[in-house]
């Protein structure tokens, strides 16, 4: 089968005999839809040359819009075991999250997953488990993880041309500020964003190279490549030291505003999302 050239396993996992049939042929076939690009390519060749296996069920939580990767600690090897879990139909017409404004999305989302299982097992590899949390310009996309797996999604639906926006954050679906919608000028997201795609670049150096060969219009992992120190200056401009302060207010807000949020609710920066939007990922 296609998906085992890469080392990726279908289970479907809960569904009757048709229902498993189907969500096999559904996710394989978004699987040859990402081999199709060369940052799926990138991506999939990646996964197989570290040799482990990544098993693929469906989504089994409440969310109509979820995905996630479980991490699975195998003690005999010390490797982070990951399964990603994916429902394709959601996504699809007529699904509980084709309401999703664009198109793409069951693609761009599991491509997403599946950097994080990446990056579980080349961490699992080197003995590397502590997550680091976000700050300043960038606290909206959570953590390290989801920093990387957003903008490496953001590549692959550039590469794609755009069926769907480039996302600004972990959040939810806000779209990546035209400002920043640069491959160079993205560096100034942040005073840390430099440092966090050359750690990036660092840690999978491998797939990050091939990356940077994808000739999408947004690619800044491309722009770290090709001129490093002209990637950092956008970084240490007053634009990047700005979007800092500005996080640092918005995320405190977010603190104090928790608190008298009803239970479950996101805790977003104003204005608040409408009840309709999605929450993409836990």
């Amino acid at each position: 089968m296609f998906e085992d050239a890469f080392k990726l396993k279908i289970r479907p996992d809960g569904l009757e005999k048709a229902a498993a049939r189907t969500y096999v042929t559904a996710v394989r076939d978004v699987l040859e839809k990402i081999h199709r690009t060369a940052c799926g390519k990138a991506l999939l060749q990646s996964i197989r040359f570290h040799g482990y296996v990544v098993n693929i069920i469906p989504y089994p939580g409440a969310d109509v819009c979820g995905a996630d990767v479980d991490g699975d600690y195998d003690a005999a090897t010390g490797i982070v075991m990951p399964t990603v879990r994916y429902t394709p139909g959601n996504f699809a017409k007529g699904g509980s999250c084709s309401h999703l404004p664009g198109r793409g999305w069951a693609e761009s989302i599991l491509f997403h997953e599946l950097v994080h299982a990446l990056r579980d097992i080349a961490q699992g590899k080197r003995r590397v488990y502590k997550g680091v949390v976000m700050t300043g310009g960038l606290h909206r996309y959570d953590t390290f993880e989801e920093f990387i797996a957003v903008l490496c999604e953001d590549i692959y639906v550039s590469e794609r041309g755009n069926p769907h926006r480039l996302l600004g954050d972990h959040r939810g679906i806000a779209p990546l500020d035209p400002a920043l919608a640069d491959s160079f000028r993205f560096f100034a997201t942040g005073s840390q964003t430099f440092r966090f795609v050359e750690r990036f670049c660092r840690e999978n150096p491998g797939f990050t190279k091939m990356l940077s060969r994808v000739p999408a219009r947004f690619n800044p992992i491309a722009a770290y490549y090709k001129d490093p120190r002209k990637a950092q200056s956008f970084s240490n401009s007053p634009a990047a030291h700005e979007r800092d302060a500005d996080g640092v207010w918005g995320k405190l807000f977010e603190r104090e505003r928790s608190p008298t949020l009803p239970t479950g609710s996101p805790a977003n920066l104003p204005p608040p999302r409408p009840a309709s939007t999605p929450i993409r990922r836990p």
